[in-house]
């Protein structure tokens, strides 16, 4: 499936509450960003040219818009819960976040986010899916259950 913004969120930031992973120093966003100057060719890069992230992910700054499940709502954070919040239940656009490879700045931090109608496509959009695994519970865990 497709991250919700939220998991989109915390995957970019990586245990950071800085606007870029990798700090607040916008003279490094040449360093881990698909960013003008840095794509004269004017087309996304093959994945694992910049530096991962903590969790071991890249590209999280740059290359591509990226979709989310969320339904897009401007308001909607003032409302939601703070953990693990699941997006709005209906809409007519989706959630993107990062930005692609020819913006900069400001629209590729970690919480920029804005929207896009789920029937357009565009050249430089993308994903990135969700795998949960199941969860475990060690047989001690119940133990001392009668």
């Amino acid at each position: 499936r497709l991250p919700t913004e939220a998991e989109w969120e915390y995957a970019c930031r990586a245990g950071t509450s800085s606007e870029f992973w990798f700090g607040d120093d916008w003279g490094k966003l040449d360093e881990f960003a698909w960013i003008p100057p840095n794509t004269p060719d004017r087309r996304p890069h093959a994945v694992g040219r910049k530096p991962a992230n903590p969790f071991g992910l890249f590209d999280m700054h740059g290359n591509v818009d990226e979709w989310c499940q969320d339904w897009y709502d401007p308001a909607y954070y003032a409302r939601s819960p703070l953990a693990d919040p699941p997006g709005p239940d209906s809409g007519t656009q989706r959630v993107m976040r990062s930005n692609r490879y020819f913006e900069g700045g400001a629209s590729v931090r970690s919480a920029n986010r804005f929207q896009r109608e789920p029937i357009q496509m565009h050249f430089a959009s993308g994903f990135r899916v969700v795998r949960e695994l199941p969860v475990k519970v060690p047989a001690a865990a119940f133990a001392g259950e009668k």
